[in-house]
């Protein structure tokens, strides 16, 4: 494990790599509002010792990366794949496997899109192929085409914005009651483990309010159903048939617009990364890198 800050696409960004910089690279991206620690260790150390070089790394707004204001420099997920180059670059990794969980799996298909030449494989995991619509998805309780998340999300998430947490202990108390809503029903929630990684967290945070802004990129960046029709990058999308907030319908989906894509369910999975369902994610990882 070796930790750096590079400078890429105007900004800073903290990243770690795990494993051999001669083995194939896999880079990790992490969801809204979530930092590249949220890869498990465990999680990063299987990969790696199975022969990849795992790199993860705080998108902008989190953890240790730089926080911007939105107002004065928004950006999309369009800037945030570049960010990903950009730690690519940092390493001289010339192409890569990428891994995205959530809205890090929306930038890993914008990657897909626009930097098609820079990915040898994609696996987009618990994720979508909507940009503004997932997010109208979400406010709206869901659309003709996708729907939106359970009850038991919105009230969460309704009663974050009508009594926003202010004090460290508020803030980790209203991330544990976030992820239980979002666990599935596939393994039981381990609540001291989580709460002692949102502890780390909230620590590492320079601006824990910045990564709010994710939610701006997202509802800021087109729908990628059509652009991902021309997407030729080798791709396994893997959702959770349990996902409380991007139901099962948006990785299929996701699966249908790409062509050839493979998808793969995980029963009981939820909106998260499980030990059990972390097993299940890195033997198919393994399986669909080691073919490109």
């Amino acid at each position: 494990m070796t930790e750096r800050t590079i400078r890429a696409n105007g900004i800073e960004i903290w990243c770690e790599d795990f494993g051999n910089p001669r083995d194939p690279a896999l880079l990790l991206v992490m969801g809204a509002g979530a930092q590249g620690i949220l890869w498990p260790d465990e999680f990063c150390e299987s990969l790696a010792g199975a022969g990849r070089h795992v790199i993860r790394y705080d998108n902008r707004d989190t953890g240790q990366s730089t926080c911007v204001d939105f107002a004065q420099s928004p950006y999309t997920l369009s800037d945030m794949a570049r960010d990903g180059i950009g730690v690519l670059d940092s390493f001289d990794i010339a192409r890569a496997h990428v891994a995205g969980a959530s809205m890090g799996g929306m930038i890993g298909q914008t990657l897909a899109i626009e930097h098609g030449g820079r990915l040898r494989s994609l696996t987009s995991i618990m994720s979508s192929s909507a940009g503004a619509g997932a997010m109208r998805a979400i406010m709206s309780g869901g659309t003709a085409a996708l729907p939106g998340p359970a009850p038991r999300v919105m009230e969460v998430m309704q009663a974050a914005m009508a009594n926003p947490p202010r004090t460290p202990a508020e803030r980790i108390e209203a991330s544990v009651r976030m992820w239980r809503a979002l666990a599935g029903s596939g393994e039981p929630f381990d609540e001291p483990a989580v709460r002692e990684r949102e502890a780390r967290c909230l620590l590492r945070a320079k601006n824990p309010d910045a990564a709010q802004n994710h939610q701006l990129a997202i509802a800021g960046s087109p729908d990628r159903d059509e652009l991902l029709r021309k997407v030729a990058v080798p791709t396994l999308v893997i959702h959770g048939s349990d996902d409380p907030i991007l139901p099962l319908p948006h990785g299929r989906a996701t699966a249908d617009a790409i062509p050839g894509a493979r998808f793969l369910v995980i029963e009981g999975m939820g909106h998260d990364i499980p030990a059990r369902a972390q097993k299940e994610i890195t033997r198919a990882i393994l399986e669909h890198t080691a073919r490109y």
